[in-house]
């Protein structure tokens, strides 16, 4: 594992957010895996060809975002349900001193969510 810096800006129907933290990068082949602590959760973020985007704590989430469509899971407490995903563009980087990418869905509540993510992990240099 490599220590990085993360900076996640999320759009949700024109709202922006920005979290910014600190978190650990490991490569396999063409897969990167962040992981990071997001207030009372922690969070595991799988990059490849696709995104799958995982968190367990307070809340849980498992979102898969590649181009198409798909489902979240959302859970609260002891209920949890599947939401349905409409992925429009994903665009994805990984090299071995940053892994980005971004997206354009929307979550199909009774209304569509409209949704923005940007996601940016700056591997920290090892010193020596």
């Amino acid at each position: 594992m490599r220590s990085c810096n993360i900076k996640i800006r999320t759009e949700t129907d024109g709202n922006v957010s920005v979290f910014e933290t600190e978190g650990e990068a490991s490569f396999e082949g063409e897969t990167a895996t962040v992981r990071y602590a997001d207030r009372d959760g922690r969070v595991r973020v799988e990059i490849s060809d696709r995104v799958r985007i995982c968190r367990e704590g307070d809340y849980r989430l498992a979102l898969e975002l590649s181009q198409g469509k798909g489902n979240a899971l959302i859970g609260f407490g002891a209920e949890s349900g599947e939401i349905p995903v409409s992925v429009n563009a994903c665009d994805i980087k990984i090299s071995h001193s940053a892994i980005r990418f971004r997206a354009k869905y929307s979550l199909d509540f009774k209304e569509k969510q409209n949704m923005r993510l940007y996601f940016v992990a700056l591997i920290k240099q090892e010193t020596v």
